[in-house]
């Protein structure tokens, strides 16, 4: 059974080459792997990047014209990806050698008509204010199977490189948002989960998730992050109102926290919704955790940035 692995690469050609060889050291032998530059074409990066991928003439070489972004990156791969499952993988993160083969076994074991996502937890590199995944440290079963919907209380998920899923899948559900700025990976994991798709998520750190070079994530512009957030809350408005009133809080609670992570007065604007969506005691524990969570947040920020000093 094949599988696709797509690597996109934008402005890290010295990551590069340790991502691919995460690929080819991998146990299972099925694998088709496409690396999708997304470096304008004129760049050093592009010039480096040529180079590199002249030592692996194997690899499925394509070339985006210029700059079109991640999700046009990823969208490119999977148009040309023959593989019946599909992973991806961040140019400066790596898989564990049994990643795929490991995650290839539950699929076939947890296949549905619908299609599957299986999932993994990871090792956290280069930033300790960083933690595991919120599943893999509460439940201490070797697979996860969280209930229907239970990915609008949050991306639990987490990177693009934690996930192999159907191809057939991602085709029905249109593949990645390009319009989005960020969140691109929640917002695909919400629409696979619309359709129909079974997560299974591998209690296993099977992929090393690099934070210590982040200049080029997504995650590191505080205007996209926010832009990735408020994009999911109007896309997916109507669902959220349908959801149960468990899960619509925890919904308001997670999106609360992480705004104002980001920015006081944004989050502060979405603290009136957790409020009315709150019907129970839990909930009024949760909402006053969530008013002091600001106040914790800046406080381990400061005491893990001190230790890295």
């Amino acid at each position: 059974m094949l599988v696709s692995v797509i690597i996109t690469t934008y402005q890290r050609p010295v990551f590069l080459e340790r991502a691919i060889r995460s690929i080819l050291n991998q146990t299972y032998p099925e694998i088709e792997l496409i690396v999708v530059d997304d470096n304008d074409q004129d760049s050093e990066a592009r010039q480096l990047t040529e180079s590199l991928i002249k030592k692996y003439p194997d690899i499925i070489y394509v070339k985006h014209p210029e700059n079109k972004g991640a999700n046009a990156a990823r969208n490119s791969g999977i148009r040309i990806a023959k593989g019946e499952y599909i992973a991806f993988l961040d140019d400066d993160d790596e898989f564990l050698g049994t990643k795929i083969a490991k995650q290839v076994e539950v699929a076939k074991k947890h296949k549905s008509k619908k299609g599957v996502l299986i999932f993994t937890s990871y090792n956290v590199i280069g930033n300790p204010s960083l933690q595991k995944s919120r599943w893999a440290n509460k439940f201490k079963s070797k697979l996860f199977f969280p209930e229907d919907n239970f990915i609008y209380t949050g991306n639990y998920i987490g990177s693009n490189s934690f996930i192999l899923v159907d191809k057939q899948s991602l085709e029905q559900v249109n593949c990645y948002d390009e319009n989005l700025q960020s969140s691109q990976d929640w917002d695909l994991y919400i629409r696979l989960n619309n359709y129909g798709v079974k997560f299974v998520g591998i209690n296993e750190d099977l992929v090393n998730y690099y934070s210590d070079h982040s200049e080029f994530r997504i995650t590191a512009n505080k205007d996209k992050r926010l832009s990735g957030f408020f994009a999911i809350s109007r896309k997916y408005k109507n669902e959220i109102e349908d959801l149960d009133k468990d899960l619509k809080f925890r919904h308001y609670n997670y999106l609360y926290r992480r705004v104002i992570s980001i920015d006081l007065r944004s989050g502060a604007k979405r603290f009136p919704k957790l409020l009315k969506s709150a019907s129970s005691l839990s909930h009024w524990a949760s909402v006053l955790m969530s008013l002091i969570y600001p106040f914790a947040f800046s406080f381990k920020r400061i005491i893990f940035s001190g230790k890295n000093k």
